[in-house]
């Protein structure tokens, strides 16, 4: 099944071409990389790709529910952090409820914390 489809795609910036006649297919489970020198148009195509940026000619063509996501080489972030804890600031919040998770489990798994049953005489 083809997920994405190119299909004559052309990009110029002024007077400058900077991609033309890109033809390419992209079939369900493959997996490709997009390798060239600076300047040569690889995140261009990519921003045409995923919509961020409009083509002077061409076609792209999508499967249907085919979604494409993209993380831009200078995202604009001014920070001190790796991309890895940026991404991982998403899931502080489910971090923290894992640690309180942790908590609970050894306070439950300490026997100390469990209270004597009360004694009841039923004589």
């Amino acid at each position: 099944m083809i997920l994405l489809q190119t299909q004559n795609i052309a990009k110029s910036f002024s007077a400058n071409p900077v991609l033309s006649n890109i033809n390419m297919v992209l079939q369900s489970g493959e997996r490709i990389g997009l390798v060239g020198v600076n300047g040569a148009g690889k995140s261009t195509l990519l921003k045409i790709i995923t919509g961020q940026m409009l083509q002077d000619e061409g076609d792209i063509i999508k499967a249907k529910d085919t979604t494409i996501g993209y993380l831009a080489q200078d995202s604009g972030l001014d920070t001190d952090r790796t991309i890895w804890d940026e991404m991982m600031l998403v899931f502080s919040h489910f971090k923290e409820k894992e640690a309180e998770l942790r908590r609970l489990e050894k306070q439950i798994a300490d026997p100390a914390s469990i209270a004597a049953p009360p004694c009841t005489n039923a004589f």
